[in-house]
């Protein structure tokens, strides 16, 4: 008898709640990895060459975050 049994829902909820952060997490990812070359100047209004300057701090907080997701799911 787990806390399942005094809360209807609760594991099936928590779930749901988890795959959506899963999901985020991944979706950081993506921008962080790959759109930041194309994405970061316009976004941020950076120059380009400020933009290269970070796409490597860019990319290791971006696999930080792939790997949360990983944790969660």
């Amino acid at each position: 008898m787990g806390i399942n049994a005094y809360i209807p829902g609760l594991a099936i909820t928590g779930c749901v709640f988890c795959g959506i952060l899963a999901a985020l997490h991944i979706y950081i990812f993506i921008l962080e990895t790959i759109l930041w070359r194309k994405r970061a100047a316009k976004t941020f209004r950076l120059p380009q060459s400020t933009v290269e300057i970070g796409a490597g701090l860019a990319a290791n907080q971006g696999f930080y975050n792939l790997l949360l997701a990983v944790g969660l799911i």
